[in-house]
């Protein structure tokens, strides 16, 4: 792992947000991003979860009725990874995983 990887990781568990992040360290967001996944660390405001519980979570607040942008709103995620954490699931459900 690079220093500047460990760097965003570091600063990931402190509760800083990606686009914080990348400023301070000169990079993309999408290197924090991608850095945080490859971790499997989330990128939820002062907060660090798994990824599958951050997926349950997602998950749930679908099932509630709640819509995309209330999700990302809630758990600072994208559309992308909304519609990820669904398609996991159905697959799980469906045995296709």
């Amino acid at each position: 792992m690079s220093e500047q990887e460990q760097k965003i990781i570091a600063l990931i568990k402190s509760g800083m947000r990606a686009p914080e992040i990348a400023e301070r360290l000169g990079c993309h967001p999408g290197t924090v991003y991608t850095t945080a996944t490859r971790a499997r660390l989330s990128t939820i405001t002062g907060k660090t979860l798994d990824i599958e519980d951050k997926d349950k979570r997602i998950v749930q607040l679908y099932e509630q009725g709640l819509g995309p942008s209330i999700i990302m709103e809630r758990m600072g995620v994208t559309k992308s990874a909304i519609r990820t954490a669904i398609a996991r699931r159905n697959a799980l459900r469906t045995g296709a995983a």
